[in-house]
């Protein structure tokens, strides 16, 4: 290698990705310089569009967009659970769990489509956490009581 041609990757004379064949394969190829914009261009008409009950809600978006879906509603049991969980009550780990089959049931084709699942999810977190801290703290009051070590 010599001091006057500096070290180059064999992949840097490479196009980003192949050149598609038709008429528009140079506007939509990365490294091709875009078209000087048109100044003489006429000014868009305003007021409606002659086809405008035919024209889509979005003209950006195309024909096979997906639609947003009806969001289904909560499930009540992960919100008892969640509250449940926040109070420090191991009952919210078993309406959890609860919560989560139901709401797992519901998703199935036909079904109510319930959302939830993180609301269970953090409050069966919170039940296990407050049953471990009832747990240990029992064992501490039991030891205390007996003049342990």
């Amino acid at each position: 290698m010599s001091a006057e041609t500096p070290e180059r990757p064999v992949w840097a004379d490479a196009p980003l990705r192949p050149r598609r064949a038709g008429r528009d394969a140079a506007a939509e190829h990365p490294v091709t310089e875009a078209a000087p914009l048109a100044a003489e261009a006429a000014p868009a008409p305003v007021g409606p569009h002659p086809d405008a009950a035919a024209l889509p809600l979005d003209p950006g978006a195309p024909e096979h967009a997906p639609r947003a879906r009806a969001r289904g509603p909560v499930n009540a049991l992960a919100v008892v659970s969640l509250v449940l969980g926040i109070m420090l009550s191991p009952l919210a780990a078993l309406f959890g769990h609860i919560a989560v089959g139901q709401i797992a049931r519901s998703r199935r084709p036909g079904g109510r489509d319930e959302r939830g699942m993180r609301a269970a999810g953090a409050a069966i977190a919170l039940g296990w956490l407050s049953l471990a801290a009832l747990i240990v703290g029992g064992i501490a009051v039991a030891l205390a009581l007996q003049g342990g070590p």
